[in-house]
């Protein structure tokens, strides 16, 4: 399944996911996390982070916090961040579609440029 990982650097990568079973472990993997978190940003996706990020003396991930805020998200966000489609009625992680990747591109590269 398709999913997006924002970098501390705020560069945005495309990554596949595992459909079944090693989605959470996966999502763990990407960000170098012992435990992650979803965030339901919008209803369309999800952004998951390092649970304890801030314990964990991850660094503030200025782009992924900053898209989030501008979905109603009031905290800070803490080492790199993966996002995902929302969870589907029996709890699974789905994937993200070409329309909602193309669109939270867009948003982070305007983050970016209206930064500097």
């Amino acid at each position: 399944m398709r999913a997006l990982k924002i970098s501390l650097d705020g560069q945005v990568t495309a990554v596949h996911l595992p459909k079944r079973g090693r989605t959470v472990a996966a999502i763990r993997g990407l960000i170098a996390a012992a435990a992650v978190e979803p965030l339901a940003v919008t209803s369309r996706w999800d952004m998951w982070v390092d649970e304890n990020g801030r314990a964990n003396n991850q660094p503030l991930n200025t782009h992924a916090t900053a898209l989030a805020q501008q979905h109603g998200v009031r905290f800070g966000l803490f080492g790199p961040a993966v996002i995902t489609g929302p969870a589907s009625p029996a709890g699974r992680v789905t994937g993200l579609t070409p329309e909602n990747i193309t669109a939270i591109r867009q948003q982070v590269a305007s983050l970016v440029s209206s930064a500097s």
